[in-house]
């Protein structure tokens, strides 16, 4: 401090204004501010959160960023960033805590590179996805079988009920007028003459038609008989069924069947 000898520079990273006496490390630019454009003579910058300068640095306020999987834990550009632990991936320039920046379930990282979805997990997930979707599909599988097997177990067990032999002896009513095993006669086609006026037509369904007619008895005479007529080989089928069961009574109560041609 003698005015007898010349003032000296000071280097970057230091701010002096004029007319200062002193060492130059008086004038160095304190923590958590940079000398960004290497020149004493221009005010030392502050830095934002998320970065940290020792004193007395010099450089852009971007070489001072807290580095990758570090943080400014207490938002103070003036204290040293802090270093954050396994599972965490901390990009540059963060601050706050080192939890808010942990890796998801099932992710890892190495610290420095963002944090990805661990092979193993991944494939445990799959696999496990997989054996639901096909224990769902195998349980309504199996539903399905039970339901059709039901389904057509019921159906065998109506039809086996529709087709199975009645045995009408077993009706007190009916056993008085039941004859079983009675055939019905068969008559020749010339015995039979088919009444042809309009009038004669008795009646019309899906197996066929019921009109008049006259049978013609051993003796000659002539008796009125009412004639079913199929309309196809399964309806004359089904009529000769029903003759056949018709054949097995003998009531006044019900319709005498002659026979079948």
């Amino acid at each position: 401090m003698d005015s007898a000898t010349p003032c000296r520079p000071c280097p970057p990273g230091t701010f002096v204004r004029p007319g200062s006496a002193g060492p130059c490390s008086l004038f160095a630019c304190p923590d958590g501010s940079t000398d960004s454009d290497h020149n004493p003579l221009t005010p030392c910058v502050p830095l934002p959160i998320g970065y940290y300068a020792r004193a007395g640095s010099a450089g852009s306020t971007t070489l001072f960023q807290c580095q990758p999987n570090t943080i400014d834990h207490d938002y103070n550009s003036s204290t040293p960033c802090v270093s954050c632990g396994p599972h965490i991936y901390v990009p540059r320039g963060q601050y706050g805590s080192c939890e808010e920046f942990s890796c998801a379930v099932g992710a890892t990282t190495d610290g420095l590179s963002p944090c990805e979805q661990s092979p193993t997990i991944m494939s445990t997930i799959t696999d496990n996805r997989e054996a639901i979707i096909g224990g769902v599909l195998g349980v309504a599988g199996l539903l399905l079988i039970f339901f059709v097997c039901r389904a057509y177990r019921r159906r065998s067990k109506e039809l086996a009920a529709l087709t199975a032999p009645f045995d009408f002896s077993t009706i007190p009513v009916v056993s008085a007028v039941f004859r079983a095993g009675r055939k019905p006669a068969e008559l020749p086609p010339r015995s039979i003459t088919l009444c042809e006026h309009s009038i004669s037509m008795l009646g019309e369904g899906f197996q066929g038609r019921v009109v008049e007619g006259y049978l013609q008895q051993r003796d000659g005479t002539k008796t009125l008989v009412a004639v079913k007529v199929p309309r196809s080989e399964r309806a004359a089928a089904n009529l000769l069924a029903e003759a056949l069961l018709v054949a097995q009574f003998d009531s006044h109560n019900i319709v005498k069947l002659h026979g079948v041609i």
